[in-house]
């Protein structure tokens, strides 16, 4: 397992399941979006990711549209205008690439229906998507943030998006 995964799964934030699960991912060139408050530690761990795909991947940060005109085999779509954040996430789809983003209350995104949308356009699509989604357990400074949901998003071999929910 990698050390920055273990890491996560030492403070319980998830389990040696799910971090296999992103190693999957990337390993299939899969897409990651880390899903939470921002007080479920959603953030670093989304810079956690993003160096892991740094590290194994030709990555491009995406702020602006303009971004997405570099190459690169991941696209990092951090920090770009909460408005926008869905329609970089289908351009980068469309273009064949996979993302690694954050999804908050401030930016939703479903990537549901980006997925819908890109399969509408290009016939041959057929990307995967990892989605963690971070949850607190109870308020105030003694809850604790921990995996709630994790959900694999795909193309199923009737050519409909599926979504399925993995066990850890």
């Amino acid at each position: 397992m990698n050390a920055i995964l273990g890491k996560f799964v030492e403070d319980g934030l998830f389990n040696e399941k799910v971090a296999n699960a992103i190693e999957e991912a990337f390993a299939e060139k899969s897409s990651v979006i880390i899903a939470g408050h921002r007080s479920t530690g959603s953030r670093p761990l989304m810079a956690n990711i993003m160096q892991l795909a740094k590290k194994s991947y030709d990555s491009v940060q995406v702020r602006k549209a303009e971004d997405l005109e570099k190459e690169g085999e991941y696209y990092l779509i951090f920090g770009a205008p909460a408005d926008q954040v869905e329609g970089l996430v289908e351009a980068a789809l469309k273009k064949g690439k996979a993302v690694v983003t954050l999804k908050e209350p401030e930016t939703p995104i479903s990537i549901m229906k980006v997925m819908k949308s890109v399969l509408k356009e290009k016939e041959d699509f057929n990307h995967k998507a990892l989605q963690v989604s971070l949850r607190k357990d109870g308020v105030g400074a003694g809850a604790t943030p921990f995996t709630d949901r994790v959900d694999l998003y795909y193309v199923n071999e009737k050519g409909r998006v599926k979504s399925e929910k993995v066990d850890f």
